[in-house]
């Protein structure tokens, strides 16, 4: 029997990438020129989006409230890339406004389609989805860090695409939807959950 402290650390550990998020928006608005640690930061609060899954599923610690709070977080993470970027690398923003516009014209539409369709925000867990998140997490970090890669970047673009359409086109042909569907190409559903 666990004790109660360590039921909740999922979800404390949602909620700490929650607080990030307000740290993350401090350190780009009050220190613009200090990327590196924002990168350090941005990499705590993306760790912490792998870890709370995993300590909820590995001890089996999932609960409602884990799971709004970790769809909570990763909707503040998503939201907030596009000003984090203007701020702090703003050519990668004003040399691509119309591909990063139609990307952000998507994911709304995906997250209004949730909510019009199935009257809530829809916790998919894609194969699609974490490759782009892997990707977009490790373009943002690389960028920060280091300089804009075309090549990581038209790759990363490319991916959320497909991952948007892939999760659009699941939300308008299917009605039982859940986080154990991984992929709108595959029957199989991701066992334990």
């Amino acid at each position: 029997m666990l004790p109660m402290e360590l039921k909740r650390a999922p979800s404390l550990i949602s909620f700490s990438r929650i607080l990030l998020v307000g740290v993350l928006w401090w350190l780009a608005l009050v220190l613009p020129r200090e990327n590196v640690l924002f990168a350090v930061v941005f990499l705590v609060c993306v760790a912490t989006d792998a870890v709370d899954g995993y300590v909820a599923r590995r001890w089996q610690l999932e609960s409602a409230l884990g799971a709004k709070l970790d769809n909570i977080a990763d909707t503040l993470v998503y939201l907030s890339l596009v000003p984090w970027i203007y701020l702090l690398i703003p050519e990668l923003l004003l040399g691509n406004l119309v591909v990063i516009g139609v990307i952000l014209a998507i994911y709304l539409a995906d997250l209004a389609l949730q909510y019009l369709r199935h009257g809530k925000r829809v916790p998919l867990h894609l194969f699609s989805g974490k490759l782009a998140s892997a990707l977009l997490f490790l373009f943002i970090l690389h960028s920060l860090v280091f300089d804009v890669n075309p090549f990581l970047k038209w790759l990363t673009f490319g991916v959320i695409f497909f991952c948007l359409f892939e999760e659009i086109y699941l939300l308008t042909t299917r009605r039982d939807l859940d986080e154990t569907v991984i992929s709108a190409f595959m029957k199989r559903r991701r066992a334990g959950v």
